[in-house]
């Protein structure tokens, strides 16, 4: 049951971070907590998939049969954390083409 309410989520977590929706993983997490009632004590989404394990989160997904985000496998694949540089700055792209448009 956890799986199938949580991983969706995480999911368009990291879609939001992927279309410039959304800066950083924490500003989803917050996002959860207070507008959509995420159990605290679970982190947000995005800290939950961390705790996870980001390799784990994409497998249970794709088990799921969702299609898993681009940036999801990116991260996996590249074995980025989501405080790590290389993430940040694959974020910031998305970011600064999104909004350099309007």
């Amino acid at each position: 049951i956890v799986d199938a309410l949580y991983l969706p989520v995480v999911n368009e977590g990291f879609k939001c971070l992927e279309e410039g929706i959304a800066i950083r993983p924490s500003d989803i997490d917050v996002c959860l907590h207070f507008g959509y009632n995420w159990p605290r004590y679970r982190g947000g989404p995005m800290q939950w998939a961390t705790a996870e394990g980001l390799a784990n989160v994409l497998a249970r997904i794709e088990k799921l049969g969702l299609k898993p985000s681009e940036l999801l496998k990116e991260t996996v694949q590249k074995g980025w954390a989501l405080n790590s540089k290389d993430f940040e700055k694959r974020v910031a792209q998305a970011w600064s083409g999104r909004w350099s448009k309007l």
